[in-house]
């Protein structure tokens, strides 16, 4: 599988790819993309090399975008607070592309419980892929936590003190 760069700084997920319980519709569904807990207005960053095929507003994703990779992989990225670029746009590896949203209430939420960012992958023949399965490169200070176990999004307060609690431990471990 073709590497790619994180698209936010600090990789954790929060809800997994494929079947999962809704936390908002409480039905079983498959997942088509990870969820990654970061806050409102985290940057975004073009991947690797490639062009904006699209931006778009809808009621469960909110404002949402995707991009194509020269490696032939299409990123996709929903609740967003802003888009930064514009369709049919070239995009560089590590450019800034957009802010991450989803915090319940906002203009381009959608669908969401806490502030996170959607994120999706699919090959040149455009079938979904589990984000985890990709090789990464993280960018300069990235904690690469995309190994870390899942827990339910559900409740914000807990998915900061979880994810800030994993941070302590990591760091505690490395001395």
């Amino acid at each position: 599988m073709k590497s790619l760069n994180y698209p936010v700084k600090d990789f954790n997920v929060t809800s997994p790819f494929g079947p999962r319980l809704h936390p908002i519709l409480n039905v079983v569904m498959d997942h088509s993309g990870v969820d990654i807990g970061i806050p409102v207005n985290s940057e975004i960053r073009a991947q690797a090399d490639g062009e904006v095929l699209k931006t778009w507003i809808a009621p469960a994703g909110g404002l949402q975008m995707k991009v194509l990779y020269k490696n032939g992989l299409t990123g996709g990225y929903a609740h967003l607070n802003q888009i930064l670029v514009s369709p049919g746009q070239k995009v560089v590896r590590g450019e800034l592309i957009a802010l991450s949203g989803g915090a319940p209430g906002s203009p381009g939420a959608g669908l969401s419980t806490g502030p996170h960012l959607h994120y999706t992958i699919r090959d040149k023949n455009n079938n979904l892929i589990d984000p985890l399965s990709i090789k990464y490169k993280p960018y300069r200070g990235t904690r690469a936590l995309a190994g870390m176990p899942f827990f339910p999004f559900q409740n914000p307060k807990l998915v900061l003190a979880i994810t800030f609690g994993s941070i302590i431990l990591t760091r505690l471990l490395k001395k």
